[in-house]
């Protein structure tokens, strides 16, 4: 999580910055005996893509047409393509890492502030309209509760980023059922009740501000827990600019956002995890930086926040 210690210990800058050397990159370097020695890291699998022997080993697993975006941001070099593909695995990791804290703090601190209005079990329904949509997050959460006792933490913990982000929304139709009231919810009027504004620390204020950080943030998150790419930035679906282009969240901006989310509702925390720059590094990086801007010319009709 925490910077990396200097290149000497682990090898990094020296072998990137021989990798992007355009005369080198298609040179096989090879790794001093006993430099990755005890560190399990994806920075150990990055400097064993040595040749293109490797790199068509790891293109072998990996489907051509997912392939294909790493190659063309690499100006067409397999041993480039694959060294970035094993960077792009990499910052989704380290993406992961922060985003686990930021989605933590952000559940706790929505039952800490919902528990003592509506009782324990407010997630059902009965004692504050819900809509459907946000009942069924909660139900399948506590589906996939084993323990016999049920506790609310536990279902809790079982809720994704989603299902919290639905209780920032406007609010929608709820069918009742199970004993859960029916009716159309308000969310900003009866879930909230001006708790909204004691809920947040930081810069933002209001459940739409917080709505639309949450929705990033959670896009952000798929991407990463299904395995897509991260490198060439987070594509916002159905968001467009006034004159049609659609919307893509630069790497750089996702961080920032992930780090506001955290200020929000721990900024203790956040401070801590400000000195975790491990994915700033990654960023600044030359070879995720080409492949970029790269990128962004194969993407004209974008707008890139």
């Amino acid at each position: 999580m925490r910077s990396r210690p200097s290149s000497t210990k682990f090898g990094r800058k020296t072998e990137r910055h021989r990798f992007n050397e355009p005369a080198l990159r298609e040179v096989a370097f090879t790794t001093p005996e006993g430099e990755f020695d005890n560190h399990d890291t994806l920075g150990t699998v990055l400097s064993q893509v040595r040749d293109t022997a490797d790199a068509k080993a790891l293109q072998g697993a990996v489907p051509s047409l997912r392939y294909k975006r790493y190659l063309s941001a690499s100006a067409g070099s397999l041993l480039s393509a694959s060294r970035l593909y094993v960077s792009d695995t990499e910052l989704r990791g380290a993406f992961l890492e922060l985003i686990h804290f930021a989605e933590v703090a952000l559940r706790d601190r929505f039952d800490r502030a919902l528990a003592p209005a509506y009782g324990s079990h407010w997630f059902k329904g009965r004692t504050v309209l819900l809509d459907d949509r946000t009942l069924d997050k909660f139900r399948e959460a506590e589906g996939r509760v084993t323990h016999t006792s049920k506790h609310p933490a536990r279902v809790i913990a079982e809720v994704s980023l989603g299902g919290w982000g639905y209780l920032l929304e406007v609010g929608g139709v709820g069918t009742g059922g199970g004993g859960a009231l029916a009716g159309r919810a308000d969310y900003e009027r009866d879930l909230w009740d001006g708790r909204i504004e004691a809920l947040f620390s930081g810069t933002i204020t209001t459940r739409q501000e917080a709505a639309a950080l949450v929705r990033r943030v959670r896009r952000l998150r798929n991407r990463v827990a299904h395995h897509e790419s991260v490198v060439f930035g987070v594509h916002q679906p159905g968001e467009r600019d006034a004159v049609g282009n659609h919307k893509r969240q630069l790497p750089a901006s996702a961080l920032a956002d992930v780090r506001q989310l955290l200020e929000l509702f721990c900024p203790t925390a956040a401070a801590w995890l400000a000195t975790c720059n491990h994915v700033d590094e990654l960023l600044a990086d030359q070879l995720l930086v080409d492949a970029l801007n790269e990128m962004k010319t194969f993407l004209p009709k974008t707008q890139w926040f």
